[in-house]
């Protein structure tokens, strides 16, 4: 009985060779599950790594195209600037061109940079306009027009350079000859500067000027490429031969 026993106890008691095969299994299983786990970490990983690399690219590309766009926006807005002024520098011309002949010669338009033509005093326009009342619009009409052009400059509407480097000297030979009017409408309202902004603009051409270095670099550039466009591209003439008579 005492064996029978034994043999049981044996047989629901595992042995060390069961215990250690049991582990095994159970070390493997977990090896199993934490490396599954690992790569599914690593995959989980490089696909947030991918998708952040994404949408930085994706972000570096709106920045790029928003540069892109600032960039054309302001380029637009220097060329229409430009486009701006030659317009109304034509229009100014077309103004200088309406006036009257006669009320030019008055204020000496024509000969205001030569120092020996005296400038016409205040007093005297004052008596001529009150003759001629439509040379007091004129005057008028040329003060409004070209002192907006000057406070267009100022403010960065229109392109001042361009102004300078096309027209420079019809807007002094105006703003000049205008002296004995700006003279009068300061005595008659009492004011202590007329036309400041053009006088301002004008003054900063002829003794403080930002372009002229600019200005003659460019003219400079542009007498060598014409020389050398007329050296190199312009035609032979064939002149005819002289028939003798």
């Amino acid at each position: 009985m005492n064996q029978n026993n034994k043999k049981k106890k044996s047989e629901n008691t595992p042995n060390k060779k069961t215990i250690s095969n049991s582990l095994s299994r159970y070390e493997k299983s977990n090896l199993i599950v934490y490396g599954i786990g690992h790569i599914l970490t690593l995959i989980l990983v490089f696909v947030a790594i991918e998708e952040f690399i994404n949408v930085k690219k994706q972000y570096e590309l709106n920045i790029d195209q928003f540069e892109k766009s600032i960039e054309q926006y302001n380029s637009n807005c220097e060329q229409q600037k430009k486009a701006n002024t030659i317009a109304y520098l034509q229009s100014l011309h077309e103004l200088v061109n309406n006036t009257d002949e006669s009320l030019l010669e008055i204020i000496k338009y024509y000969d205001i940079d030569n120092d020996s033509i005296s400038m016409i005093s205040c007093d005297s326009l004052e008596k001529i306009i009150k003759e001629n009342h439509p040379y007091r619009k004129q005057l008028n009409d040329l003060y409004i027009g070209f002192n907006q052009f000057a406070i267009g400059c100022w403010e960065g509407f229109f392109d001042e350079k361009i102004a300078w480097s096309a027209n420079a000297s019809m807007i002094s030979r105006v703003t000049k000859a205008l002296i004995p009017y700006y003279e009068l409408i300061e005595k008659e309202n009492n004011l202590v500067i007329y036309g400041s902004f053009l006088r301002i603009m004008v003054f900063r051409w002829k003794h403080a000027n930002p372009f002229k270095e600019e200005h003659h670099k460019w003219i400079n550039q542009l007498i060598e490429e014409t020389g050398r466009a007329t050296n190199d591209s312009m035609p032979i003439i064939r002149r005819m031969p002289e028939v003798n008579e």
